[in-house]
């Protein structure tokens, strides 16, 4: 089995210890892919935690995904394919401005769906996983024969499953 972790639980985790060892459990029992949008995001997370004078939490973040990923997976013509199928979904669903936030968080989702990923972790409730875009993201998957990952949306889901392992 294998898993993509959002770049919200590793953000969570240069703060939270519970978190850190759930990571470092999860990476001990199983795969943890990334993608080539969350390698961007946490290289403009260090950036910012740098320029803010924070440049241990700017290395421990990156060490702490640097030691989780075992591989990334590329922005592909077939992710790219899959993302613009929700984004097109969400605008004529929830609008144009929905769908143009959302852009990061659809390429991490259809890079975790044609990898045939079983879970994504993020603590990222309100757009990635938000009910209404899991939906969606189902519609189009179902269409398209590809399998919704299951996310696991909070620290609690994220340390029940980090137990469980």
């Amino acid at each position: 089995m294998s898993v993509l972790i959002d770049t919200s639980v590793y953000i969570e985790s240069i703060k939270d210890a519970e978190v850190q060892n759930a990571l470092e459990k999860i990476v001990n029992n199983m795969l943890v892919l990334s993608s080539e949008v969350i390698d961007d995001e946490i290289d403009e997370a260090a950036d910012f935690l740098r320029k803010t004078n924070r440049k241990e939490e700017a290395e421990k973040l990156k060490e702490i995904y640097r030691k989780t990923i075992g591989g990334t997976i590329k922005l592909t013509e077939r992710v790219i394919g899959l993302s613009e199928s929700y984004s097109y979904e969400i605008l004529s669903k929830l609008g144009r401005q929905k769908a143009k936030k959302m852009e990061n968080d659809i390429r991490i989702v259809s890079s975790a769906a044609i990898a045939g990923l079983s879970k994504i972790i993020t603590i990222n409730r309100k757009t990635m996983a938000a009910d209404k875009i899991v939906e969606i993201y189902e519609l189009v998957n179902s269409s398209k024969k590809l399998k919704t990952p299951e996310f696991i949306k909070t620290k609690e889901e994220l340390l029940k499953f980090a137990l469980s392992l």
